[in-house]
């Protein structure tokens, strides 16, 4: 019997990304199954550190200063996309980004 070791934080956010694509980004089961049979965990890191593609709600909530719970309904009512990983939600970098540039142009 072979025992696997937990999935580490870059395993969870590369399945989520994979999973994001196959659900948001149109690809289709073949192409979900190739994507995750190319995912390498023993792929060596980069020598810099690479920004996270998706960051938790205290993250998002501080660089969009507002609390927490604004960010948990925004996620809920549609206005944040968002992805569910166990208990915890992940919000992409990027749609962090786009309300931080909405925000600066109010």
């Amino acid at each position: 019997m072979k025992l696997h070791s937990p999935p580490t934080q870059k395993d969870l956010c590369v399945a989520a990304a994979i999973l994001d694509d196959y659900v948001v980004g149109g690809l289709d089961a073949p192409d979900l199954l190739k994507a995750i049979a190319a995912y390498d965990p023993a792929a060596p890191e980069a020598t810099e550190e690479p920004l996270p593609e998706m960051v938790d709600i205290p993250t998002a909530a501080k660089v969009l200063k507002v609390s927490r719970d604004t960010i948990r309904r925004m996620c809920r009512d549609g206005r944040i996309a968002s992805v569910r990983i166990g208990k915890q939600i992940r919000i992409r970098v990027d749609e962090v980004r786009r309300l931080s540039q909405a925000d600066q142009t109010k």
